[in-house]
């Protein structure tokens, strides 16, 4: 099943992105162009929410790796929030949650 949904929402001065499926690459590729505007645009703190990522491959890390560093490049940061297994375990094995720092969902 590929990410089914995405939405966002602006909460005071954070744009709050909900994830929801595969974060593969059928994920990324039904995704990916909206996640990027969404993220590009709107408030200087990024939330990704990824409490309803079932599964995450090389091709989700690197989707958020690059909004990083697009971000990071125009003085704004990401962060991820609602991370469970597996994908926890994904995120603590390459060492993303250092260079994505997660914040708790209800912040």
């Amino acid at each position: 099943m590929p990410i089914a949904s995405m939405d966002w929402e602006d909460r005071e001065d954070q744009r709050w992105i909900r994830l929801e499926g595969e974060l593969d690459h059928e994920g990324c590729s039904a995704v990916g162009d909206r996640f990027r505007r969404a993220a590009s645009e709107g408030p200087e703190t990024v939330v990704v929410d990824l409490g309803g990522v079932t599964f995450v491959t090389s091709d989700g890390l690197r989707l958020l790796l690059e909004t990083r560093k697009h971000l990071r490049d125009s003085g704004r940061r990401i962060l991820v929030a609602g991370l469970h297994e597996p994908a926890r375990g994904v995120f603590e094995t390459v060492g993303i949650l250092g260079a994505i720092p997660e914040i708790d969902r209800e912040s």
